[in-house]
């Protein structure tokens, strides 16, 4: 007789059969690039476990990070891609543009799980579901998963540099949109962002220019990850500036290998932001308070399922339309790699940004038991998205 918890039936069969037939190749590669995400994050928890990773240090790093770290790799990665004669052509563009649609996309899905869960838009459950799956983590965990997949490729070197410039010019348009759409939906009438404050005036009466540059909007669209992205594309897009950075003789060549050298801290450090972000989430976790479960569930519906399912669809689309080069498998990785991301952590610095400790604590916690119910859904998306471009 037959185990009754045995019968697996015929659809069964066949996703047991798929899953094997991954698994010498895209599933093995997969998994092992999520258990990298989970031992970096493992090794940050131990960190904050010790108490080295306190809130004094998380918020140090994160503002390391906003002002310094991330606009320095935007900026050397963007110069160097458009400053480098290659056949990218029309590809560069499509990465902005399949951001914003899929930014646009997830806030409409977390607009339409808050009504099926009964949220008031307005409150601050209803502004984390519309901000979590509206925004991804579209830069470390992308940027780590490229490195597990392609710095060491046995056959083609150029992967990896290809990868890179490619989640950075997805960064061109997603980082000025979580940094000013993204606090406007985590925003209240009562606060505003710390950040973007204007400073006092510097005379009684200001010139236009100087009331346009102490705007509060135009600051906070020119972040500085969106002022990185901004110089970076000038530099390499105009041959005058080129000269100065790039070339044997470039008079600024050790400035601009300084701010790569510096670019390159943004991982490890975003990490351990993440990693203490998780900690500082795990302390207040309540696996039983079913308002928290349902709005994670719905959070990993809409970044686990709707999302992937609709950059397939926009890529077969745009691959229909000739919008989307077919020939380049690693620009249709990139483009669905971001769409099996979980939530932007973040999330959690706009609030302690916007001084609200309350919202940011209640946003960790969530964040955290995202990221805890991600690594299954994460490996198995990530196995199709390589079977299906065919790397």
């Amino acid at each position: 007789m037959k185990a009754p918890g045995m019968r697996l039936g015929p659809f069964g069969l066949c996703m047991a059969a798929a899953i094997v037939s991954f698994w010498p190749t895209a599933f093995k590669t997969s998994v092992n690039a999520v258990l990298r995400l989970v031992a970096s994050c493992g090794l940050g928890l131990g960190a904050a476990s010790q108490g080295l990773l306190d809130q004094a240090s998380l918020s140090t790093l994160s503002r390391l990070i906003f002002a310094f770290f991330q606009p320095a790799l935007l900026f050397t990665n963007v110069a160097t891609t458009l400053a480098t004669p290659s056949s990218y052509g029309s590809s560069l563009l499509v990465l902005p543009a399949f951001a914003v649609l899929q930014i646009l996309f997830g806030f409409l899905y977390g607009k339409g799980m808050a009504a099926s869960l009964r949220l008031d838009p307005a409150s601050d459950a209803g502004k984390e579901l519309a901000v979590c799956s509206a925004f991804a983590n579209s830069g470390p965990l992308p940027l780590l998963f490229a490195d597990a997949f392609f710095r060491l490729h046995p056959t083609d070197p150029t992967l990896y540099p290809r990868a890179i410039a490619y989640i950075s010019f997805y960064l061109v348009a997603w980082s000025p949109l979580f940094w000013t759409l993204g606090s406007t939906i985590l925003g209240s009438s009562t606060s505003q962002p710390a950040y973007a404050k204007p400073p006092p005036s510097p005379s009684p009466s200001p010139t236009l220019p100087s009331r346009l540059l102490h705007h509060p909007l135009l600051r906070k669209t020119l972040s500085p990850p969106t002022l990185g992205c901004l110089l970076g594309a000038l530099v390499g897009s105009t041959p005058f500036l080129r000269a100065f950075f790039f070339g044997p003789t470039a008079p600024l060549a050790a400035l601009f290998d300084a701010l790569r050298t510096m670019g390159s801290a943004y991982l490890p450090t975003v990490l351990l932001v993440l990693a203490g972000s998780l900690a500082q989430g795990f302390k207040s976790l309540n696996l039983k308070d079913p308002a928290l479960l349902s709005r994670t569930g719905a959070i990993c519906f809409a970044r686990f399922f709707l999302m992937p399912a609709t950059a397939f669809l926009l890529l077969t689309l745009g691959r229909a339309f000739s919008l989307i080069p077919s020939s380049d498998p690693l620009l249709a990785f990139v483009l669905l790699l971001q769409a099996c991301m979980p939530c932007a952590q973040n999330t959690v610095v706009i609030l302690q940004l916007q001084q609200r400790p309350a919202a940011a604590a209640s946003m960790a916690t969530l964040v955290s038991l995202v990221y805890l119910a991600a690594v299954l859904p994460m490996g198995l998306l990530l196995s199709l998205v390589l079977q299906y471009v065919g790397m």
